[in-house]
């Protein structure tokens, strides 16, 4: 019989293998299994993980604000929807339980620390090559309109199916890299992030490198060094026919300004607790009286996503959380990474809902899990 232990580091091996495939386990599970939600496995690992090692004591009182909004929303939204949409915070809290499975296996051994960097570092290499692999032999990727996806052609988005998204996980990988490899490694991700043609990417990665270089001036030339790589890179990009490429392109920006008044208008009309998490396409629907069916999407920025999901109350609450991750975090090169990446990740939440991207929660986690003291008041 395989004891506790070994079964959660087993889970924990398997979440690193899963990484750097991101979308696409769960993309060819959905396509033999026709059901109305995606089921990714790498999920499913980490709320067996969370079972095992159930702890609440890093977050307690964002899962709490986070309930209660929920709990809220059955007295105006179809409750049958509403557990639906529960499901999606379900989640988010065995995502919230990973950064303590992590500090309870790895422990203080800076050995095994700088070997969970090293293999991050390794993760992000891997979701290069993928993503070059894509790029060279399927670079129209316009059929994954019929899927639901939106479609991208030209452009290096990998197992992550989505450009902003497949160009943070580089991002942060490259400022992981830094901590550990050479800069030809580095170099690798940076051009890979480039052929993405992700402007929050490429923000997000130039903001992090310039907080770097203020929390440690040893990093000030390996920094510059891959701002000026990335920004000399982008006029010799390839520039095939369509928008996705043109690093002027207005068409995003509309529709993200579009997607921002929609969160205002959510967040006014339900201002103290927020609608609940995730009932953004039922509080949407109220809102857009002629929204066409499924044609529903959540919100862009992840901080009006909290403010909108679980009111002020819950934005303040969050907002006490990061800080207190902030704060609690040592004064170490792990500390140092991991913020540096929360600031990189917040920067391009911005733009897109990434601070609930379960791929990021992921890398955040392992980061927090080797950075922080679980042993204070949480």
């Amino acid at each position: 019989m395989i004891k506790k232990n070994n079964f959660s580091k087993l889970l924990i091996f398997l979440i690193f293998v899963l990484l750097p495939f991101g979308q696409l386990p769960g993309f060819l599970i959905d396509r033999l299994v026709k059901i109305s939600f995606t089921i990714h496995p790498i999920d499913i690992v980490v709320i067996i993980l969370g079972l095992i090692n159930f702890n609440l004591k890093l977050a307690r009182a964002v899962i709490f604000v986070s309930l209660f909004s929920l709990a809220l929303s059955l007295g105006f939204f179809d409750p049958g929807k509403v557990v639906f949409g529960s499901l999606y915070l379900i989640r988010f809290i065995f995502y919230l339980i990973f950064p303590f499975v992590i500090r309870k296996y790895v422990g203080e051994d800076v050995g095994n620390k700088k070997s969970l960097v090293n293999l991050l570092v390794a993760i992000g290499v891997v979701i290069a090559i993928i993503g070059f692999c894509q790029y060279l032999f399927f670079p129209d990727l316009r059929s994954l309109k019929y899927f639901g996806w939106d479609d991208h052609y030209f452009r290096l988005v990998g197992a992550f199916l989505d450009p902003a998204f497949m160009g943070i996980m580089l991002a942060l990988a490259i400022l992981a890299s830094l901590f550990t490899s050479t800069m030809w490694v580095t170099l690798l991700m940076t051009v890979a992030l480039s052929l993405t043609y992700s402007r929050a990417s490429y923000l997000s990665l130039i903001i992090g490198l310039i907080v770097l270089s203020c929390f440690k001036k040893s990093f000030v030339k390996s920094s510059l060094a891959i701002i000026i790589f990335l920004l000399l890179s982008m006029p010799l990009l390839p520039r095939p026919k369509g928008e996705g490429v043109n690093l002027l392109r207005t068409n995003s920006i509309v529709q993200k300004n579009d997607n921002l008044g929609l969160s205002y208008k959510i967040v006014s009309k339900y201002p103290v607790f927020g609608v609940g998490f995730n009932n953004i396409c039922q509080a949407r629907s109220l809102i857009e009286k002629d929204l066409p069916v499924n044609s529903c999407s959540g919100l862009d920025n992840s901080m009006l996503f909290i403010v909108a999901t679980t009111g002020a109350v819950g934005a303040m609450i969050f907002v006490s959380f990061g800080i207190n991750l902030w704060v609690k975090t040592k004064k170490n090169n792990s500390g140092l990474l991991f913020k540096v990446s929360l600031v990189a990740v917040i920067v391009h939440s911005q733009f897109t809902n990434t601070l609930f991207y379960n791929f990021i929660l992921l890398w955040l986690g392992i980061l927090i899990g080797i950075s922080r003291n679980f042993k204070e008041n949480s």
